[in-house]
């Protein structure tokens, strides 16, 4: 997924997928969905945009 999302431009800054995000507004980092975006831009070796809590 992260890799078609590079390749057809898209923003990933203005994209959410944090099941428990904190009052900041930013991603948790420890729930199921963080887990599973910081994993996926780990594998396609590409730079993560987003904000993180933890």
């Amino acid at each position: 997924i992260v890799c078609l999302g590079y390749q057809l431009g898209l923003a990933f800054e203005l994209t959410f997928s944090c099941y428990d995000p904190p009052e900041e507004g930013i991603h948790c980092g420890a729930c199921d969905a963080c887990r599973l975006r910081r994993q996926g831009f780990a594998e396609a070796n590409l730079p993560d945009p987003t904000r993180y809590a933890t």
